[in-house]
């Protein structure tokens, strides 16, 4: 912008500045109130009286303590009147000066509009480049705001359908941990009915089982007294021994004392005790039991060898030592035995 022609004129309102003109009226004030002091009858010294001028005669010589009388030789005229004191004078008052009168301040003349001069061509160039590249500056950040816009939205749509595929994936293995559970609790409820089936299975079987046994027993003992019976009376009714005085003892005996092997004794008091269902009898099981019994004939204890592998016979056996608590004959002493059982010599 060039300088206007005014630029250079000083301030005329630089002049007449408020506190200038205050403190001028001030300083008049001042002025004015010492003049006025200055000439109050206040501060005004009191005249001073000054004794009477008499003429004398100077034929009358000068005394110390004149009398009364005149002063000149002269017969005494009329007494003069004495001279009035000097009366004080007031001065007029100084007209107090007028005011200064201060001019107002002229207008400053108005500035006259500055010519702008108009636009060169190469202003109106840099405009419409400076123009076009300020569009292409905005037309570049509308299409990377829009890239950026369209990358969040890709963005929020791959998390949204990872979220989604993780959901789904969860969802699945929750629902198969359950189908599993639930599988391996169908599993583990078929089994323990099979188990329960199996146990009343055998629990039936075992009943069904132990009431044959029952009546093989019974059978057997009936056997057994008509078979006692047969030999009391083949006994009553056989010829006499042709040895009648042979001791008692085992064939295979080579020692000096009557009576049966110890062995053969517990064994064959262990077989009386023993029952088995003949229909059982499969194949050719054989236990060995290690049993002790003290010189009263009382078991002490009791303890496999080697188990036949035939449950039903293993049972059996240990009904028939339960049985054998006590030998109805005590022993020479406590003597322990190791008896083989085989389930055919049993049955014969």
């Amino acid at each position: 912008m060039t300088p206007s022609r005014f630029d250079d004129k000083p301030n005329r309102s630089a002049r007449f500045d408020p506190g200038f003109i205050k403190m001028l009226v001030v300083s008049v004030l001042l002025h004015l109130l010492l003049v006025i002091l200055m000439v109050s009858p206040v501060f005004q010294r009191a005249p001073v009286s000054q004794p009477p001028v008499y003429r004398v005669n100077l034929v009358n010589a000068p005394v110390l303590d004149p009398q009364a009388g005149r002063p000149e030789a002269a017969p005494l005229p009329p007494a003069p009147e004495p001279a009035p004191p000097p009366v004080a004078v007031e001065p007029e008052p100084i007209p107090e000066p007028e005011p200064e009168l201060i001019p107002e301040p002229e207008p400053e003349p108005e500035a006259e509009p500055e010519l702008i001069p108009g636009p060169t061509p190469e202003e109106l160039e840099r405009e419409r480049l400076a123009e076009e590249q300020r569009k292409r500056e905005e037309a570049e950040k509308r299409r990377l705001a829009e890239e950026q816009r369209k990358r969040d939205e890709a963005e929020k749509k791959r998390l949204a359908e990872e979220q989604r595929k993780r959901d789904e994936a969860e969802k699945k293995r929750l629902a198969e941990e359950q189908r599993k559970r639930e599988e391996a609790e169908r599993q583990r409820l078929a089994e323990e009915q099979r188990r329960l089936d199996e146990r009343a299975r055998e629990q039936r079987l075992a009943e069904l089982a132990a009431q044959r046994q029952r009546e093989d027993e019974e059978r057997e003992r009936q056997a057994r007294l008509d078979a006692l019976r047969a030999a009391a009376r083949a006994q009553s009714e056989a010829p006499a021994s042709p040895i009648p005085d042979a001791p008692v003892g085992m064939p295979d005996g080579r020692g000096s004392e009557e009576g049966v092997s110890a062995s053969a004794f517990v064994q064959e008091s262990i077989r009386q005790n023993w029952t088995f269902p003949r229909a059982l009898a499969t194949g050719n099981p054989e236990a060995v039991v290690r049993v002790t019994y003290n010189a009263a004939g009382t078991r002490i204890s009791f303890s496999w060898v080697s188990r036949s592998g035939h449950a039903v016979f293993d049972e059996s056996l240990v009904r028939a030592l339960t049985r054998s608590q006590q030998l109805p004959q005590p022993l020479p002493q406590t003597m322990e035995f190791t008896i083989v059982f085989n389930l055919k010599e049993m049955l014969d």
